[in-house]
């Protein structure tokens, strides 16, 4: 658990996996970039809770009926897709992904939303079998300016084709503002986040 207390930043970080529970996977998939489009941020606010399908075009509802925006509110990266490989109730969620590229290799969101405390759930997934090992992600994770994940590896943590929950405490202050950073490390290979919840606590 990793504590911080400045005000409109993360203040508590704990990390939870999960397990492949609503989706099984074969052995082969193929990952194409869907798109280059960069969503510019909107200063309108929504409040939570809010739900981004990350590389997703149209909107998502989930297995418990819960909808998952399509992707917006980003600076960087682009739009990918699991075109197979993947089984289950919310493929969809988990096979559509924003992902660093050579011209833009790191990412962030900004978001909005009340003053208050909250919980942000990040989501990831590994789909590409050739980023393993020494060529397997490693990036940083940044709440509000703060680091929550030094160094993230999706396929140390879970393996090749597992879905990767981590979660957080975070406090918004009177700015209104959130801000999720997911910046390439030098020597490794690009981000990837697959969708962001965020709920009050």
């Amino acid at each position: 658990t990793t504590t911080t207390t400045t005000t409109n930043t993360a203040t508590t970080a704990t990390t939870t996996t999960t397990t492949a529970t609503t989706i099984t996977t074969t052995s082969v998939t193929t990952m194409t970039t869907a798109s280059t489009t960069t969503s510019t941020p909107s200063n309108t606010r929504q409040d939570a809770p809010i739900r981004i399908n990350c590389g997703g075009k149209t909107d998502f509802v989930d297995s418990a009926g819960h909808v998952w925006r399509k992707d917006a509110a980003v600076i960087g990266g682009v739009m990918s897709q699991v075109t197979r490989g993947i089984y289950g109730t919310d493929k969809l969620l988990w096979g559509t992904a924003r992902i660093g590229t050579k011209k833009t290799p790191s990412f962030s969101y900004q978001l909005s939303s009340a003053t208050g405390e909250y919980i942000v759930r990040l989501l990831f997934f590994e789909s590409n079998k050739k980023l393993k090992g020494k060529k397997q992600r490693i990036f940083r994770v940044k709440v509000n300016g703060n680091v929550v994940e030094e160094r993230l590896s999706i396929f140390a943590a879970v393996g090749l084709r597992k879905p990767l929950s981590k979660s957080y405490n975070i406090t918004i202050g009177s700015t209104n503002q959130l801000s999720l950073s997911f910046e390439t490390l030098s020597g490794h290979n690009y981000p990837s986040l697959s969708g962001i919840e965020l709920t009050p606590v």
